[in-house]
């Protein structure tokens, strides 16, 4: 679910999403808020272009800017990370569940931008910021484990936790995501011989039962060089040098209905069809629970333009 092509669609969304932030009043409440909101303040003027982006060597998130001040790597130690060993002690019952999927419960392939014709493919759990409950019910226990797991982002609009599939012999060229605030976990499922990812400069070897954690805001690409399919589990985590003040602006910024909608838009690709009337019906219902008055207040403005 990443966007197919580069350039002008990027630098729309950005445009579009400073718009909105300012339309609806969440800009303002932003940079009129205390200290604590400072780094963010920064992303947002970084984002407008009033200020040169944070540049790092093979950094480079494709849509929302580099946020300041956190320690960036691209591989972490998963020692650091105690829902790493617990993920790690759930492996089998979570391989159990993706390996009896239904048929009616078929992955989802892409085609286009990292990948040929259904060499990568997913079933999302969360997506968007929303749960998935047509794959949902498919993988209860898994549902149930991720969700015991400290730190993760599934309500962030662009969090997801998915199983996901390489097609053999097939290659997934280099990329980088959408934004910098994730921390990104795989387990290893079902995992042939000779698949390898690089991060930046480092390889990293999927082995079935065992968690490796980087940040896909660095250049990556991944390699199932086998004759077998190889099937592992993502999971987004913020990235631990966010304050709790700043993930909770963060994520009023683009959990917000007008917001959702438009980067649905970007992100759905050949699924969109299939996926955005349901998307659109959650986020509608979920933006109820938004602390509207504190960071839109303008947000009528919002539904005069957007509705």
């Amino acid at each position: 679910m990443v966007p197919d092509d580069c350039g002008t669609r990027e630098g729309q969304l950005q445009k579009d999403i400073v718009h909105i932030m300012r339309q609806g009043g969440y800009w303002d409440a932003i940079m009129d808020g205390d200290s604590s909101l400072d780094r963010v303040k920064v992303f947002l003027r970084t984002l407008a272009g009033e200020i040169p982006a944070i540049v790092n060597d093979m950094q480079r998130p494709n849509v929302l800017p580099i946020f300041p001040g956190l320690n960036y790597k691209p591989v972490h130690d998963k020692a650091d990370y105690p829902w790493a060993a617990q993920l790690e002690s759930a492996f089998s019952a979570i391989r159990d569940e993706i390996m009896s999927l239904s048929s009616d419960c078929d992955f989802l392939g892409y085609e286009g931008g990292l990948a040929q014709q259904n060499m990568w493919s997913v079933v999302p759990m969360y997506y968007m910021g929303t749960p998935i409950r047509d794959f949902q019910k498919h993988c209860p226990k898994t549902v149930e484990i991720v969700n015991t797991l400290s730190g993760h982002c599934f309500e962030y609009p662009w969090g997801d936790c998915l199983f996901s599939r390489q097609a053999a012999g097939s290659h997934l060229i280099a990329h980088c995501s959408i934004d910098a605030f994730r921390l990104r976990a795989h387990l290893g499922l079902d995992v042939p011989g000779d698949c390898t990812m690089r991060v930046k400069d480092n390889l990293l070897h999927w082995r079935n039962g065992e968690v490796f954690i980087f940040e896909d805001s660095f250049e990556h690409e991944v390699w199932n060089r086998s004759d077998k399919p190889r099937t592992v589990l993502i999971i987004d985590f913020w990235h631990p040098d966010l304050t709790d003040v700043e993930k909770q602006a963060l994520m009023a910024g683009f959990r917000k209905y007008e917001m959702r909608a438009m980067m649905c838009k970007f992100r759905l690709g050949d699924h969109r069809e299939r996926f955005e009337p349901l998307l659109l019906a959650q986020f509608k219902e979920e933006d109820q629970h938004l602390d509207v008055a504190r960071y839109w207040p303008e947000a009528d403005c919002l539904k005069m333009e957007h509705g």
